[in-house]
């Protein structure tokens, strides 16, 4: 299959309307839950404090990499494939920049996993009998659907936009 007849403006909205806009409106509610187990439970067990913990640093880091994403990657993958599919010069050529930007990104996707295996982890070792049944178990849907939706994240990125905008600033560059 071709990757270069795949349109970054196209995957990059899709990215935006998928996975950052709905993770956007789903931190808030998230925070919310957490907050209500640690007022409920936190006397009895301090693993609510750490996956509150887990789950702030997780929360401002991903907030900070979507905002990098589409405040200036997302439009540099707008313009090479303006660029691409008209055929210009693309004045702003830096592969090793490009890339690093690239890896960078992938590093943030790394960090994203982690935080959310750790939650996911230290809430699985949370004794039952220490809290109500219905809300831990809301809980663990909660934190699942998370875990799932980063790595299918992650994997959008890394594993094809990624890989289509590096193959597309080649052609343009190299």
């Amino acid at each position: 299959m071709d990757t270069t007849t795949q349109n970054l403006v196209i995957l990059t909205s899709g990215i935006v309307n998928t996975y950052h806009d709905p993770l956007r409106r789903d931190i808030p509610y998230i925070r919310q839950e957490v907050q209500v187990l640690l007022n409920l439970w936190s006397k009895w067990n301090q693993s609510l404090a750490d996956i509150k913990e887990l789950f702030e640093q997780f929360a401002k880091q991903v907030t900070k990499h979507m905002e990098r994403e589409e405040g200036e990657f997302f439009p540099v993958l707008c313009e090479v494939e303006k660029c691409y599919n008209w055929d210009q010069k693309y004045n702003k050529c830096d592969l090793e920049r490009f890339d690093t930007t690239i890896r960078k990104l992938e590093q943030d996707h790394e960090e994203f996993d982690t935080y959310v295996y750790d939650i996911v982890d230290v809430f699985k070792n949370i004794q039952l009998d220490e809290i109500d049944k219905s809300l831990y178990d809301r809980c663990k849907r909660i934190f699942s659907t998370l875990e799932i939706d980063v790595m299918h994240h992650t994997q959008a990125e890394n594993m094809k936009l990624h890989v289509i905008a590096r193959e597309k600033y080649n052609v343009l560059c190299g």
